[in-house]
């Protein structure tokens, strides 16, 4: 047996490795069996480093792996006559003395069956990702054999930082290693034997979220990105000035559309050269000025950058980077990414004082410059580095200017947006996915690729979000909606609204927010206060992320690996957080319809459909046809999904405040729960254990529901003294007054709520200090019988009526009474008693019945025949969701 050392603490340890400021390399000698000039070091029952290497093993971090300190498993060890090692898991044999090959190095399962053998092919893989979508690459296959082009780096697996994923339905992975720069600090340096083999190989079935958790262990936490990242974000490719960038944030307030960063694209910067590091003067007088208007309305600001250019004699800050540097002579300095002194000196002498933040600031309070930094580099992979095998400037670039802020002592996390460098980049949030095309097939192809970069931890992609040219303000609509379910969410032009186009008769995208028509503007802004309302589940989710290595969006096999339709068939989806699954709208209305085609696939189990507002169950697919303003999301029967309430009045700048009020969504399964993680939202201050966990728990039995509310945790700066929680129970009459607890120093209200066709409760002044527990109890009184499916088919019925009252065809009650009424019937519960919705329901389904015989029947000319189509279609897709059981019935079950 062999024998297992003491455990050691890792807390620390993968927090400082994460900040960059100290990593583990060397294992644990426990973990390491030697034999001759192959080492295997297990570091968890499921993960094993395996490295043949006779000019000496590597214990070096490298950009991949920072971390192999961790507590050595139970596994045992023999010699004869090959050395075996056994896990729980896995056994490994090895024939000693020789070079790993397909004979020489083998894995079997626990029953024995041969299972893996060294440079076996991953037929089963499930990919990775690339560097980038620039180029119009909507349509690359992530399978990197294939990236195979010689001379289009587009194409090709090594400019593009191609990585399979650490999962596979062959149950193995290998994340390969060999010949990888390690680190001395910031500093890369080349492998002394770039021969040398050292993979590490995955070996967990299919619990795809073990995989992704052990790889968290070697390669350092996923970032926990600041909070107002993860609210809307604008950019543009555009000549602003001072004056135009306050009134582009103006118009932003005066429409009470979300916006909680901007960000300057590279005319920022003196113009001419790609790259630059100082303000242009004549557009910018006083960037000082405008960056504090900015910020007192409660925005955060970054700028891209072009690195490649490197530091030139002209900028303002070249004297203090020729002192950090030690170099300079009065002379542009060529860029050296290979070189850690250049990049730190371009970190500290020229990057920090554009973001504003004397020492006593930067230490604990807020800074008055940038706070993100784009890095916009795409000069190529092998620029500055050559010295170097297999470094890339994107990679250096990411870990120098991400960790700046923790190396040089300062509390506010860093944060960047870049190009995916290889693995190791999800320690470095944001992901850029670059100058992708925008069309419907560019727009197709973020659903999938989003979601199988969760597959090497790679989780906050930021995609442009902008509608095509011609314009086309469906796809713009699409885009946006999207994006609101992204794990960000960017506005930005790389050029598509102005140039040639602006005098082409087709015209250019619309880039602003609020230039749509008037319908599709509604729309989209209603999207971005979706986004703004779901900032406490948002960011819930990536602390979740950071912790366990599952992204936020994530591919519908993390939770249903032996359902075949969970993988291909359904990679238009994912789960969005914890207890979400969306399904975006990709592809255009067609026909006098104007409907969308899409294809949800249901998974196993209970689900709440948001759209419709029913019960549905799994696993199925649900072919349906869609209106421009609907988009598929179902919630978990058993979640409880928290929201703010969305001030218009101060619309930005809101995901930089402490979470007010909470809003639960809950489903009412027989039991459920949900969580609200919160901090500062912008320090490392929740390191030392400055955070709050709110947990929201639920049952239900014999009609009665009880809440309980548990607040864990500590206190941190800002965070308010008590706060309200209101759940909202779709389909139930309001409860007897009777049944409501009266509380210690706060109290619980119900009132109905007509917007999910049954009752909110109100638990008033609820302290937040850690300790607190609430519990709270409601009767019920089932409305399922006639409610189900009522909210998605009262919608589209309201669609069907506008469709013919905008063209003012017969709308007396004997022409369309029965459509009119059933149109009318979410308005009537608001000024019925809540005993009086099961008579309004039933009405309902009664007059949606008869109304398609109406429309078929009303006098249209040819040229309005086109509005009956669409609303007959309509209300065919409101009658799908007829529950059974409702006629003429009263009964509240």
């Amino acid at each position: 047996l062999h024998r297992v050392g003491a455990k050691v603490a890792l807390g620390t340890s993968l927090v400082v490795a994460s900040l960059g400021v100290s990593e583990n390399g060397a294992a644990h000698p426990d973990s390491t069996v030697v034999a001759g000039d192959a080492r295997f070091t297990v570091l968890t029952d499921r993960l094993v480093r395996c490295e043949f290497a006779p000019s000496g093993f590597t214990d070096e971090p490298t950009y991949a792996v920072v971390n192999r300190e961790l507590p050595p498993p139970d596994f045992n060890v023999s010699h004869s006559p090959n050395l075996t090692i056994k896990t729980r898991a896995f056994s490994l044999q090895y024939k000693q003395g020789q070079p790993f090959t397909e004979s020489s190095l083998r894995v079997y399962d626990r029953e024995g069956v041969d299972w893996w053998h060294y440079s076996q092919n991953d037929a089963g893989n499930l990919f990775g990702t690339i560097r980038t979508l620039d180029g119009n690459m909507e349509d690359t296959d992530l399978n990197c054999s294939l990236l195979t082009n010689p001379t289009d780096q587009r194409f090709n697996a090594t400019e593009q930082h191609c990585v399979p994923g650490l999962i596979s339905r062959k149950g193995w992975a290998v994340l390969n290693d060999t010949a990888m720069p390690v680190w001395k600090g910031q500093q890369p340096m080349q492998r002394g034997d770039l021969k040398s083999v050292d993979i590490y190989l995955f070996l967990h079935g299919s619990d795809y979220k073990a995989a992704l958790r052990d790889y968290t262990l070697i390669a350092g936490k996923p970032a926990l990105p600041p909070r107002y990242s993860l609210g809307v974000m604008f950019t543009r490719w555009y000549d602003f000035d001072d004056e135009m960038v306050r009134d582009t944030v103006a118009k932003f307030e005066e429409r009470s559309y979300p916006l909680d960063a901007f960000i300057f694209d590279m005319n920022w910067h003196y113009h001419g050269p790609w790259g630059g590091y100082s303000w242009t003067k004549p557009e910018f007088p006083s960037p000082e000025g405008l960056m504090a208007w900015m910020r007192k309305r409660g925005l955060r600001m970054g700028a891209n950058i072009h690195d490649c250019d490197g530091v030139r004699a002209s900028e303002d800050h070249y004297k203090d980077f020729e002192a950090a540097f030690g170099a300079g002579d009065g002379k542009d300095v060529a860029f050296q990414p290979a070189n850690a002194s250049y990049v730190q000196a371009v970190g500290d002498a020229i990057l920090a004082p554009l973001e504003r933040c004397d020492e006593a600031v930067c230490k604990g309070g807020s800074r008055e410059g940038f706070n993100l930094w784009w890095i916009d580099y795409q000069q190529g992979e092998e620029n500055g580095v050559g010295s170097i095998k297999n470094l890339n400037p994107t990679a250096v670039l990411n870990k120098a200017t991400y960790e700046a802020r923790a190396r040089r002592g300062e509390s506010e996390r860093g944060l960047i947006l870049s190009r995916w460098p290889g693995f190791g980049g999800h320690r470095y949030a944001l992901g850029f996915s670059g100058d992708q095309s925008h069309t419907w097939k560019g727009l197709q192809f973020l659903p999938y690729f989003t979601a199988t970069a969760a597959n090497v931890g790679f989780g906050f992609w930021s995609h442009d979000i902008v509608g095509g040219a011609g314009p086309d303000a469906e796809l713009k609509t699409r885009w946006i909606q999207l994006g609101a379910y992204m794990p960000v969410m960017r506005f930005h032009d790389k050029g598509e609204g102005t140039g040639p186009c602006a005098d082409d008769l087709a015209g250019c995208s619309r880039i602003l927010p609020w230039d749509s028509p008037p319908r599709n503007y509604e729309l989209e802004r209603r999207a971005a206060v979706e986004r703004t309302e779901l900032l406490p589940f948002i960011y819930t989710a990536a602390w979740h992320a950071s912790e366990t290595g599952e992204s936020m969006v994530r591919p519908m096999y993390y939770d249903f690996p032996e359902e075949e339709d969970a993988y291909e068939r359904s990679s238009h989806q994912y789960f969005f957080g914890l207890g979400l699954l969306a399904s975006p709208v990709t592809s255009k209305v067609y026909g006098n319809a104007s409907l969308a085609d899409h294809n949800l696939w249901i998974p196993p189990g209970s689900w709440w459909d948001v759209l419709e507002g029913r019960f549905v169950h799994g696993p199925k697919f649900m072919p349906l046809r869609l209106d421009l303003s609907e988009r598929p999301l179902l919630m978990r029967a058993d979640a409880a999904i928290p929201r703010l309430e969305f001030d218009r009045t101060q619309p930005l700048g809101t995901a930089e405040k402490a979470f007010g009020t909470l809003r639960w969504d809950v489903a009412l399964q027989d039991a459920g729960s949900g969580q609200v993680y919160e901090d500062d939202g912008r320090t490392n201050a929740r390191l030392s254990g400055d955070w709050l966990l709110t947990t929201l728990t639920y049952s239900v039995s014999d009609q009665s529901l009880t809440i309980n509310l548990e607040v864990s945790g500590r206190q941190y700066a800002g965070c308010p003294a008590v706060r309200d929680h209101l759940i909202r129970i779709p389909l139930s009459l309001l409860p007897r007054l009777s049944t409501i607890a009266r509380l210690d120093g706060f109290e619980a209200t119900v009132e109905a709520d007509p917007g999910v066709v049954g009752f909110r409760a109100r638990l008033r002044d609820v302290p937040t200090e850690p300790g607190t527990k609430v519990e709270v109890s409601f009767q019920l009184s089932d409305l399922r019988r006639c409610g189900q499916g009522f909210l998605g088919a009262s919608r589209r019925v309201q669609l069907a009526k506008q469709e013919l009252d905008e063209a003012n065809i017969d709308y007396t009650e004997k022409g369309r009474g029965n459509l009119q009424a059933a149109a009318s019937a979410a308005a009537a519960l608001h000024y019925k008693k809540a005993s009086e919705w099961a008579e309004v329901l039933t009405k309902f389904w009664s007059d949606l019945e008869a109304a398609p015989q109406e429309v078929s029947s009303l006098k249209m000319t040819n040229r309005e025949e086109h509005r009956r189509e669409r609303a007959l279609a309509l209300l065919a897709e409101a009658l799908r969701l007829k529950p059974e059981g409702c006629e003429g019935s009263q009964e509240l079950v």
